[in-house]
């Protein structure tokens, strides 16, 4: 009896994917031994339609806001 198996495969010739742009920004600053910082990825999402794809029934990612502190003891 044969295996099944649920894998799915794409041909690229008949399916294509919009070319998007993809923009992020970082802010960096240091006080005494922190460092913090402010990561925004894939900003463009919020003032357009959200059909990003990566690949063929593959979404990318929403935008992201990230932020953290880099403390350092010994320096």
């Amino acid at each position: 009896m044969p295996r099944k198996t649920s894998l799915e495969f794409t041909y690229f010739q008949t399916q294509k994917i919009k070319l998007s742009h993809y923009f992020g920004g970082y802010l960096n600053s240091k006080i005494f031994s922190n460092t913090y910082f402010f990561i925004a990825e894939h900003i463009n999402s919020l003032v357009s339609e959200n059909n990003y794809y990566s690949a063929p029934r593959y979404p990318y990612r929403d935008f992201t806001l990230r932020y953290g502190l880099v403390w350092s003891f010994f320096l």
